[in-house]
């Protein structure tokens, strides 16, 4: 299932609210960032828990 834009800019916007160390460190591995939307945004994450890597991938070239 594809997540809708608002779903996408609530991930961007909490993500930008962090300082950059911890962005980093979220970002820093799949691993460490399912752990981080499992935790923050949870039904975000159920919701794509399948699809992870790509959503990952996309949002490591949004910050780079």
């Amino acid at each position: 299932m594809a997540l809708t834009d608002r779903e996408k800019d609530q991930i961007i916007n909490t993500l930008d609210n962090l300082d950059d160390v911890t962005k980093i460190i979220i970002l820093a591995s799949l691993d460490s960032f399912a752990k981080w939307l499992e935790n923050v945004l949870h039904e975000i994450y159920n919701k794509i828990k399948h699809a992870l890597s790509k959503l990952w991938t996309w949002l490591c070239e949004q910050f780079s």
